[in-house]
């Protein structure tokens, strides 16, 4: 049953909260692989996937530009972390630097959301670096 319910998430056919951008990124790449290659899903390299979001992203206006620099907390190997302009959440620029590809990365949020609801990820938007 756990099985199901996650590959029918990561598919992008399960049942959520609401549609969010991090499914409809995921859903996008997804569709991309698909156009392809016919025969097998294919495997789209991070480059790859970096132009099909690029292209999604600025279809539907989802740059990001509230990152205020002076509001800066702490950075890892993977990403920053800022203190939001209302103080009460934190957002995190990932490089994704530990993922092979965008999609990997998409996945891990949703995997994470699935099992820990009570500390959501949200996807606001991308910058460009």
């Amino acid at each position: 049953m756990l099985k199901h319910e996650l590959r029918n998430l990561l598919s992008g056919t399960g049942k959520t909260k609401q549609e969010n951008l991090i499914q409809a990124i995921a859903g996008y790449l997804a569709a991309g692989k698909t156009a392809s290659k016919k025969t097998e899903i294919a495997k789209l390299t991070k480059q790859e996937e970096t132009k099909l979001i690029t292209e999604y992203v600025n279809l539907h206006h989802h740059w990001d530009t509230r990152i205020d620099e002076s509001r800066f907390i702490a950075e890892g190997a993977e990403q920053k972390v800022y203190l939001s302009k209302e103080g009460n959440d934190v957002i995190k620029l990932n490089s994704g630097i530990f993922y092979y590809n965008w999609s990997d990365y998409l996945n891990s949020l949703l995997i994470h959301n699935f099992f820990f609801p009570a500390t959501e990820y949200t996807l606001l938007g991308f910058i460009k670096y």
